[in-house]
C-alpha cells in the first residue's frame, strides 16, 4: 500500500508543470466493434486550488450492454484546501499535500421484459501529509478503499418495478509520522442490503420508496477498546410529478448516512487520554428535498432545496495538548440551488449560450469549543458562477467563452485558531475546438481578480480565550489548463 501511494505521488508529480498541465492523445489505435462504438478520452488539468491531475475513460456501448473503465489521479500542495482534498486536510488549514488515485469499472446489462442488472466496482488510493495541530510533526495518511455493488431491477407489472441491491466496501488506512515508522493501522468495512419499489401511478406521477440496512465496522490495530460497529436503517420515499410538458417536480425524504472517515476515527482513537464524552461516528441526518425543473425550447431553469435536521457533523474538538476530530450535534442544514441555461438569440446574440448557477447554504452545528451553534467549518454561505459560450463565426467547430465566479467567504475552525478565506470575484476565459472525434480545450482561470485573502485569528489556549494575534496574507495567480480528448 505504501509503495503504491509513493508511485501515485510520483505519477501525479510528473503532470505538475507550474500553472500549466498538458494531455496528449494517449488513445490506442482505432478499434472496431461490430455491435457498438468504443469511446476513449484522456485529459489533464490544473485547478485554482493548486491541484493538478488527469483523468481517463474507456466506454463500450453494445447491444444490451454498457460498460466503462475510468481512471483518475490528482495531487495538490496548497494552503487552499478545496473540496477535492481529503476531509482531514480540509479541517486543518496549515500547509499540507495530498494525492488521490482511483480506478473504477461499471457495467449495465438489460434483459428480457425490461429487467436490468448493474454492477460497479472501485479501487481508490489516497495519501495526505498534514499536521493534526499547527506546529506538530507532520503525519502521513495512506488509505486504500475497495468497493462494489450490485443492483437488479425486476418489472412486476407494467406499472410496478422492484429493486434489490447489495453493496460492500472495505478500507485500510495507515498513519505514521513523516519519515517514521507505522503508528497505527485501521481497517473498516461497510455492508448494505437494500430493497425498493417504483410505482408509475399515472403517466405524470411516479412514486418510489425503499429501505436500506447498513452496518459499518472499524478495527484499529486489533485493540478491543478501539473496535466499533455502527448500524443504521435508512428509509427513503419520493414522488416525481410532471405537471405539464417540460416541467418536473421532485419531492423526497430519507435518512442519509455518510461513510465513516478513517483518518478522523484514527485521530481520536489514538489519543492515550481521550475524554469519554468525545465520540466519533458516521455523519448522518434526516434529509428532506424538493426540486423543480422547467424546459422551454433550448432554455432550462432548475431550482432545488434541501433541509437536513437531527443529525451529526464532524468538527475539531479540544483535547489535552491539542485537538481532534469528533462528532457534534448538527441542528439543521439548508441548501438552495438555482441553475439557468439560456440561449441569447432573443437578445441579439446569435449562437450564444448563458449558463448560471447560484447556491445558498446555512448550517447550525454545536461548536465543541464554545458550546454555541455556528456554521459548519469550511461552509461558504453563498456561491455563484456564470458561463458565456459563443460559437466563433467563421471558424467551424470552435467555441469561445467567459466564465466568472462571485466572491466567497469560508471560515475554518480549529481549537485555538480560526481561518477566514475571502476569494475575490474572478473572471476566466476559454476556447475549445472540436473537429470530428478530436476535441481540445484551453482555459485560463483568474484572468482578472480571484485573489484570496487568508486571515488567521489566534487565541490564548482556545477560542474561549483572548485574541493573541492576527496573521494575514494574499494568494492567487492565473491557472491555465489544456485538455485533448479523442472519441473513437
Amino acid at each position: 500500500m505504501r509503495n503504491f501511494g509513493h508511485v501515485a505521488l510520483l505519477a501525479a508529480s510528473a503532470l505538475s508543470i507550474p500553472s500549466l498541465a498538458f494531455a496528449g492523445d494517449a488513445s490506442s489505435p482505432p478499434l472496431a466493434w461490430q455491435h457498438g462504438p468504443v469511446n476513449a478520452a484522456i485529459s489533464a488539468t490544473a485547478a485554482p486550488d493548486g491541484s493538478v491531475g488527469g483523468t481517463s475513460k474507456l466506454e463500450l456501448d453494445t447491444a444490451g450492454l454498457q460498460a466503462a473503465v475510468t481512471g483518475m489521479i490528482v495531487t495538490s500542495t496548497s494552503r487552499d484546501t478545496g473540496p477535492g482534498a481529503p476531509p482531514l486536510v480540509q479541517a486543518v488549514t496549515d500547509s499540507g499535500s495530498w494525492t488521490r488515485a482511483q480506478v473504477g469499472v461499471s457495467a449495465t446489462a438489460t434483459g428480457p421484459a425490461g429487467s436490468k442488472i448493474a454492477i460497479t466496482g472501485q479501487d481508490q488510493i489516497s495519501q495526505s501529509v498534514t499536521p493534526y495541530v499547527a506546529g506538530s510533526t507532520p503525519q502521513t495518511l495512506e488509505t486504500q478503499a475497495l468497493s462494489g455493488n450490485v443492483t437488479a431491477t425486476l418489472p412486476l407489472n407494467p406499472k410496478l418495478d422492484a429493486q434489490l441491491g447489495a453493496a460492500a466496501a472495505q478500507s485500510s488506512t495507515r498513519n505514521a509520522s513523516l519519515g517514521g515508522t507505522d503508528a497505527s493501522h485501521l481497517q473498516t468495512g461497510d455492508t448494505q442490503i437494500s430493497t425498493g419499489l417504483t410505482y408509475r401511478a399515472t403517466p405524470r406521477v411516479t412514486v418510489d420508496g425503499g429501505v436500506t440496512v447498513e452496518r459499518q465496522d472499524a478495527d484499529l490495530d486489533g485493540r478491543t477498546a478501539d473496535q466499533a460497529s455502527f448500524s443504521y436503517v435508512k428509509p427513503k420515499a419520493g414522488v416525481t410529478v410532471t405537471p405539464w410538458n417540460g416541467a418536473t417536480v421532485n419531492l423526497g425524504a430519507e435518512h442519509a448516512v455518510e461513510p465513516l472517515n478513517g483518518a478522523n476515527y484514527m485521530a481520536l482513537a489514538n489519543l492515550s487520554d481521550r475524554p469519554q464524552e468525545l465520540k466519533i461516528a458516521p455523519d448522518h441526518a434526516w434529509q428532506y428535498r424538493a426540486s423543480f425543473n422547467q424546459k422551454v425550447g433550448a432554455a432550462t431553469i432548475g431550482a432545488g432545496a434541501t433541509q437536513s435536521v437531527s443529525g451529526t457533523a464532524t468538527e475539531l474538538a479540544p483535547v489535552a495538548g491539542g485537538q481532534t476530530p469528533a462528532s457534534v450535534a448538527m441542528k439543521s442544514r439548508q441548501k438552495v440551488t438555482i441553475a439557468v441555461s439560456l440561449p441569447l438569440e432573443g437578445f441579439g446574440l446569435s449562437d450564444t449560450q448563458l449558463q448560471s448557477k447560484a447556491i445558498w447554504q446555512r448550517s447550525r452545528v454545536r461548536d465543541p469549543v464554545t458550546g454555541q451553534y455556528r456554521r459548519a467549518s469550511g461552509e461558504a454561505p453563498r456561491e455563484a458562477s456564470v458561463k458565456l459560450t459563443k460559437d466563433l463565426p467563421g471558424a467551424a467547430n470552435t467555441k469561445i467563452g467567459l466564465s466568472g465566479q462571485l466572491a466567497t467567504t469560508r471560515n475554518f475552525y480549529q481549537v485555538s485558531q480560526t481561518t477566514e478565506i475571502r476569494t475575490a470575484p474572478r473572471l476566466g476565459a476559454f476556447v475549445s475546438y472540436a473537429p470530428g472525434p478530436v476535441s481540445m480545450n484551453l482555459s485560463v482561470d483568474g484572468l482578472m481578480g480571484g485573489a484570496e485573502q487568508f486571515t488567521d485569528t489566534l487565541y490564548n489556549g482556545s477560542r474561549n480565550g483572548a485574541v493573541t494575534g492576527i496573521n494575514a496574507h494574499k494568494a492567487g495567480d492565473a491557472h491555465i489548463s489544456f485538455s485533448l480528448k479523442k472519441k473513437m
